[in-house]
């Protein structure tokens, strides 16, 4: 007798449920096991940094519909991965750990950000996060955002349509090297104009 067979996606976002409707797109036949460390089911990031942390747009909206035909765990973090044994080992945040034996497996875990280990340093990648950062800007008069790329811009966006002084540091100019030259200079306006103020640190 032929064992079942069991597809696991670590990765409990966008990507992981897309990888799920993915494979039985292609005719998995087994058993999936979708395995996300947050405790909310799949939902879409990109509103995160708009509609999410201008308030509004609800927490709810960004959900994505549910991932049919697979087991979801949520709250479960992929903390080891065994290539000869096919198994990946998952834990809930009790005492012991599990294995869970794949035969096809993907991951789905995109990146992470880097804290500095600064007591007032905020993230942005959660639907948490997001949440948390609404609240603390809603009483906030000026905001600094480490990054300039999409995502820190867009904080930085959101940040001046809620009033805020807004600073964005990079090693370069924001997205020059994504949209060229001309848009960094029409959008840096001087202080008090409603645009931002950066700073960039030039090497070579």
């Amino acid at each position: 007798m032929t064992a079942a067979r069991r597809a696991v996606v670590v990765g409990g976002s966008l990507a992981g449920a897309t990888a799920v409707d993915e494979l039985r797109a292609q005719g998995w036949d087994g058993s999936i096991t979708l395995v996300g460390d947050e405790p909310r089911p799949a939902y879409a990031r990109p509103p995160l940094s708009k509609g999410v942390l201008k308030d509004t747009e609800a927490a709810d909206s960004v959900l994505l519909p549910a991932t049919g035909e697979a087991e979801v765990l949520l709250g479960v973090t992929a903390t080891g991965l065994d290539l000869d044994a096919r198994r990946v080992r998952v834990t809930d945040g009790g005492s012991h750990p599990y294995d869970l034996a794949y035969d096809k497996l993907v991951i789905a875990t995109g990146a992470r950000a880097r804290p500095l280990g600064h007591p007032g340093e905020r993230v942005l990648r959660t639907l948490d996060d997001a949440l948390r950062l609404r609240t603390e800007l809603a009483r906030a008069e000026s905001l600094l955002v480490l990054g300039g790329g999409f995502l820190g811009m867009e904080i930085a966006s959101a940040g001046t349509e809620l009033g805020l002084s807004v600073t964005v540091v990079d090693v370069r100019q924001p997205l020059v090297s994504s949209l060229g030259p001309y848009w960094p200079r029409c959008s840096r306006r001087p202080p008090g104009s409603g645009g931002y103020g950066w700073w960039w640190h030039r090497t070579g």
